[in-house]
This record gives C-alpha cells, sequence and structure tokens, in this order.
C-alpha cells in the first residue's frame, strides 16, 4: 500500500476507520411516534404559566384516576 498523498511523513492512513459521531441529533431521527397533541405540550410547556402547568397537571391526575401522583 502506498502512502496517500498530503499524508504526513509519508504515513499510512487508515481508510477503514468510521468517522467519530458528532452530537447526537435525537429529534430528527427519532423513530417514536409521539402524539402530536403531546408533542405541542411539551414544546410549550416552559413558555406557560405556573397556574395552565398546574391546571394541566390537575386534569391529568383526575383523569387517571391515580392518587397521590407527585
Amino acid at each position: 500500500m502506498r502512502p496517500q498523498a498530503g499524508s504526513p511523513e509519508g504515513r499510512l492512513t487508515n481508510d477503514l476507520r468510521q468517522p467519530v459521531p458528532s452530537v447526537a441529533h435525537h429529534l430528527p431521527t427519532d423513530t417514536c411516534k409521539t402524539d402530536p397533541h403531546l408533542a405541542a405540550v411539551v414544546a410549550a410547556w416552559s413558555l406557560l404559566p405556573e397556574a395552565i402547568r398546574a391546571g394541566i397537571v390537575a386534569m391529568v391526575k383526575a383523569a387517571s384516576g391515580k392518587k397521590g401522583w407527585s
């Protein structure tokens, strides 16, 4: 095998090496089928007033019939 052009000091390069992945792109490649309504709530959650968030949590608790959720 001949050194590749431009390799420092004529060293061989390992063309079989996998490139190191960059930071994960979890949203564009997410295969999870999230309900669009739930995704809208999650996306807006930090922008909602505390009273609205508390109301949503209360509705979820009431609808589920589960007591003691924190």
